[in-house]
């Protein structure tokens, strides 16, 4: 235990004393590169010899990084590029510009020596049988396993790949940890059928009759009652009321037989989860919102296609007609871009648009007790800004160079991270130019920083995080943080604010004779409702989450869809348990 201590300080110890020397040597390397001749850079880097021999070193650099498994090492790898690249350029340097910076040739003798020291020692390395393996940090992708909110727990001791004799026969790697459910769920009884809760088994099974009788035609009457929704948008108030209440009807009983088909044990679980009541509280907002624009009796659809909008929120308490399922949502992306865009050129007839907030909101004084901001900020406030993303620069690094490389790549490649990375990175480039790209741009920056290395912590292992001693709630003060800072900005953007800020035109689209200008300041306003809903969601996971769990990589749920249900069937994560085996023919006849 205690050689595992040490190594683990030796570890970190490394990765902040080359993240100390590659920044030290940016400073160095980037100064010379200013002071050099551009006439000369440019002959010197166009000529044959520096091509080929930087082409050489970045593949020679680039096998040793491959080599050491893309670890702490390859940030050292990284210093002697940039070593080699400033011999490479030295002619850059002008013989005035040397004697006045006291640089002479024969400074780049040591340097060389120290290469030349450190490439023959990795050949000898590599040609006697490394003692270097015992260094490595071989990793494994672990057993996906289904939860929630997947957890990464120790996978036993881990041994010495240099002292395994399967080590050197096969090049097996030994397990370091594993990904898996953090909570088990409790049992789910999913034979059982909202049909069956609210008819009982002898009305299920009339409804079942007349589902298997009826209900293919029904079901084909959905997509009629679509395309009368989208008719309902383009036509004169007058057919257009009519048009929706036939819509309505046709959609009915599809929407209907869906809800009816849903799980309520499955139902209960998702409603204690956070994702069903933000897309329920949306999608009440969006029909609340239509019913007044419309106002009239168009209203009664929103209401139908809210019902439609709940089914798919619990679309995970389903396990049949999946594929229909599927056909019904790619329809609504359609519908619901094309009302976007009807809804924003207002072409939908006979409307009422109704103001949401406006300029000058009249909130109360004592909600933000901060509201006495200096106008112009002092120079110690940038100079405090430049020092604040300093520090943040250095800490991260450091946290970055201790992420598990195979979770860091599967997290910055997953949808969830491009997307949110996206819309704070959509914010923040929307706020620095709200704010004409001042001195308060880098306190943006810092922000953005922060959020990223929030969205990324999941690539930091619980094995990594006890060894230095931080804990998962670390990210909670971070996120409060930038909460704090997006609604005050909020506010300053619709209370008519003391802050300097300006709102520009982005573009204009024009479309049937009309024309939409996209400003900066409405895009900063959605952003920041979207990312204050985020990262409430994030605070809410790590308020609720183990040490050991994770809180941006989400498992799957998968279900065996066998109609014969043997006894003790363990899915992924829901444990199946028929309530009723005693025939099979009652279940079939009331499913």
């Amino acid at each position: 235990m205690a050689k595992e201590q040490l190594s683990a300080r030796e570890h970190v110890f490394s990765v902040v004393v080359a993240t100390l020397m590659i920044l030290f040597t940016c400073c160095f390397c980037f100064t010379c590169f200013a002071h050099y001749h551009p006439e000369l850079l440019r002959r010197v880097v166009f000529s044959f010899d520096f091509v080929f021999q930087s082409f050489q070193m970045m593949a020679l650099h680039l096998s040793a990084c491959d080599i050491f498994f893309w670890d702490v090492r390859a940030i050292n790898v990284l210093l002697a590029v940039l070593w080699m690249h400033w011999i490479l350029t030295i002619d850059a340097v002008t013989p005035v510009v040397r004697r006045k910076l006291g640089l002479y040739l024969h400074h780049t003798l040591p340097l060389m020596i120290i290469l030349i020291g450190v490439h023959l020692t990795v050949v000898c390395e590599l040609a006697r049988g490394t003692k270097w393996r015992q260094f490595q940090f071989p990793t494994s992708k672990g057993d996906v396993m289904t939860g929630s909110i997947p957890g990464i727990v120790p996978a036993g001791q881990i041994h010495d790949p240099s002292n395994s004799a399967s080590y050197a026969l096969d090049h097996r790697r030994p397990c370091l940890f594993e990904v898996v459910e953090a909570r088990p769920h409790p049992p789910v009884d999913m034979y059982k059928t909202l049909k069956r809760s609210l008819l009982g088994v002898a009305g299920a099974r009339t409804y079942t009759r007349y589902q298997r009788r009826y209900g293919r035609i029904l079901g084909l009457l959905y997509f009629p009652g679509w395309a009368l929704s989208v008719a309902t948008l383009f036509a004169p108030a007058p057919i257009g009321r009519w048009l929706a209440v036939l819509a309505s009807f046709l959609q009915i009983p599809t929407i209907f037989m869906g809800i009816m088909s849903l799980r309520p044990d499955m139902i209960r679980e998702l409603m204690t989860t956070y994702d069903f009541w933000f897309f329920s509280i949306m999608s009440i907002v969006k029909t609340v919102a239509m019913s007044l624009y419309y106002h009239d009796v168009r209203a009664f659809l929103c209401v139908v296609i809210w019902f439609g909008t709940q089914f798919t929120i619990l679309v995970d308490a389903a396990i049949s007609s999946m594929g229909a399922i599927s056909i019904s949502l790619f329809v609504s992306v359609g519908f619901n871009i094309a009302k976007l865009l009807l809804v924003s050129l207002e072409l939908v007839p006979d409307t009422h648009s109704f103001e949401i907030f406006k300029y000058g909101l009249g909130l109360d004084i004592t909600l933000f007790l901060y509201l006495n901001y200096v106008p112009e900020y002092p120079p110690v406030a940038s100079v405090l800004a430049f020092v604040a993303l300093g520090c943040s620069v250095v800490f991260c690094s450091v946290c970055f160079g201790l992420y598990h490389p195979g979770l860091l790549k599967n997290l910055c490649f997953s949808f969830d991270f491009v997307f949110l990375s996206s819309q704070l990175t959509t914010l923040h480039l929307a706020a620095c130019d709200v704010t004409f790209w001042d001195s308060r741009a880098v306190v943006l920056a810092t922000s953005l920083l922060w959020t990223h290395w929030v969205l990324t912590i999941d690539a930091f292992t619980p094995l990594a995080r006890e060894k230095i001693g931080f804990q998962l709630w670390y990210c909670a003060p971070v996120l409060l943080t930038v909460l704090v800072g997006e609604a005050t900005l909020m506010y300053e953007t619709a209370s008519g604010t003391r802050w300097h800020l300006q709102d520009r035109k982005l573009l204009t689209v024009r479309a049937f004779g009309r024309s939409i200008d996209v400003m900066v300041m409405p895009l900063l306003f959605t952003r920041i409702w979207m990312m204050l809903i985020w990262e409430c969601r994030v605070v809410w996971r790590i308020y609720h989450a183990r040490e050991t769990d994770l809180i941006i990589i989400h498992g799957v749920v998968a279900f065996n869809l066998s109609k014969h249900p043997p006894s003790d069937m363990h899915l992924h994560v829901a444990q199946i348990m028929p309530s009723d085996t005693s025939a099979l023919s009652d279940y079939e006849e009331a499913e």
